[in-house]
């Protein structure tokens, strides 16, 4: 196994160049996708273009660092890993056109799986795509890629600038993309479907990054297919830095997960999420340099059971969270980690019909300010009565701040705290209708601006297909 020093290292002490911010109130997205050759080669790249199974073999596997390989239109049954070569660029003629295929007589083992942090546990082999260690610079694009009985479409190790693009990835055991120790990739417009699995208690995802820094993963659909009973999470990883995951259509159950290690400036924004953003860390982890560990901001959130923490030096604004009264199972921000200090800021979202409730947390959970966010509960199946804020009594109220916000309780009436130890919350400014408990704390007016601050619009979702206008949201 190698040291683990050594990338631990790499990551702390690398200098990164950043991904393009987006402000917290800016509601564009980008307008075009951008679809590109590129080889680190300095030699004139040469062309291979392959029609058959054996051409295609002899052209990646043989090939050059810089060769373009143009994949002709056709099913190509494959029995091994294609091993592409630094700044190779794989293309075919389009999704549906060229299909890269694992034969059915290709069945490797999976008993090295699970894999999460480990490497050297990894069966490369078992990858249509085995980038292997050390190479960077590959380009695959415009084709699909299937393998049931293999462990993924495309791993890769110290894999930098790795661009996938165009690419459906359909029905593999347990990645569709699976890389460690990647600097500098862009992974978009690609369609992944029942790309991964669940082996034990762990379950794969169409894009899994161990230790990924400075990369974008943009415009891609992930979805699972009426007849799959596999599941498999969306965006998934362990230790991400200065990455952006940004204008995804994600309907999987589990649609971004970053548990564990110590993340530093992700940011997540103009996603369509049907499932839950996943972030824990053990005390919420330690508040880097930067201040900011995940920035989630303009996404269009559909399930109950939104975000997972604890996670210090957290951002959440400008999203619309929009719950069917039908699936009130959730609490929107759920934590069950030990005591955690903060800072988390949650501002200037729409919510509606939060299910349980708002925020709720097995353990203390301090520094949570609330403000300018509109509220609106309706009754919902259950019918939830529950106060919007589960806050343990052992909370330092003086660090909860909730100010400025709307709130209006529709039909049955929802207190503010579900405990009297609460009401030490620093609680003021909040237009209250319907609130079952608000005689029970001081609200003082300090005149200052209601509710979401902007006009509330923005797009997301793959090519910004979704349009949001506060409340409501139209294709």
């Amino acid at each position: 196994m190698r040291n683990n020093a050594w990338y631990l290292m790499l990551f702390l002490a690398a200098t990164m160049c950043q991904p393009k911010k987006v402000n917290p109130v800016e509601t564009a997205v980008p307008s075009q996708v951008e679809e590109e050759e590129t080889t680190s080669n300095t030699r004139v790249a040469n062309t291979v273009v392959v029609k058959n199974t054996s051409a295609l073999m002899k052209a990646v596997n043989e090939g050059k660092e810089g060769d373009i390989v143009h994949i002709k239109a056709g099913t190509y049954y494959l029995k091994k890993s294609l091993k592409p070569k630094n700044g190779m660029i794989l293309k075919g003629d389009g999704i549906g056109k060229t299909i890269l295929k694992g034969h059915s007589d290709w069945k490797p083992s999976t008993n090295n799986l699970p894999e999460h942090v480990d490497s050297d546990k990894v069966n490369a082999s078992a990858y249509l795509i085995n980038l292997g260690y050390g190479t960077p610079g590959v380009n695959i694009s415009q084709m699909t890629l299937q393998g049931p009985q293999l462990h993924g479409g495309i791993y890769g190790n110290n894999c930098d600038q790795l661009k996938v693009f165009q690419v459906k990835i359909q029905d593999f055991l347990w990645c569709g993309i699976r890389t460690y120790r990647m600097d500098g990739a862009a992974i978009y417009s690609n369609t992944f479907v029942d790309a991964g699995g669940k082996f034990g208690n762990s379950t794969g995802g169409g894009i899994y990054v161990t230790w990924v820094k400075a990369s974008n993963f943009y415009n891609n659909h992930f979805s699972r297919s009426s007849n799959s009973k596999r599941p498999f999470y969306g965006i998934k990883g362990r230790q991400g830095k200065n990455c952006r995951i940004y204008q995804n259509t994600i309907r999987v159950n589990f649609s971004i997960e970053f548990p564990h290690e110590h993340d530093e400036n992700m940011e997540i924004d103009h996603n369509y999420i049907t499932g839950t953003v996943s972030i824990p860390r053990h005390e919420g982890g330690k508040v880097p340099p930067s201040g900011s560990t995940f920035h989630i901001h303009h996404n269009y959130f559909t399930s109950s059971y939104a975000i997972e923490g604890s996670r210090n030096g957290l951002e959440i604004n400008n999203n619309l969270f929009d719950f069917s009264t039908d699936k009130d199972h959730g609490n929107l921000v759920s934590s069950w980690t030990p005591k955690s200090p903060g800072p988390v800021k949650f501002h200037d979202n729409y919510i509606k019909n939060p299910g349980r409730g708002i925020f709720w947390t097995t353990h203390v959970y301090n520094g949570v300010s609330f403000y300018n966010n509109h509220v609106i509960t309706n009754t919902t199946i259950t019918p939830r009565t529950e106060g919007l804020f589960g806050l343990p009594k052992e909370t330092n109220f003086s660090t909860i701040k909730i100010f400025n916000n709307i709130i209006e309780c529709k039909g049955t009436a929802r207190p503010l705290m579900r405990n009297t130890e609460s009401y030490k919350a620093v609680i003021h400014n909040n237009k209250l209708t319907n609130v079952k408990d608000k005689g029970k704390f001081k609200n003082a007016s300090t005149g200052n601006t209601k509710g979401p601050r902007g006009d509330g619009k923005f797009s997301c979702g793959v090519n910004g297909a979704y349009k949001v206008n506060r409340w409501s949201i139209q294709k």
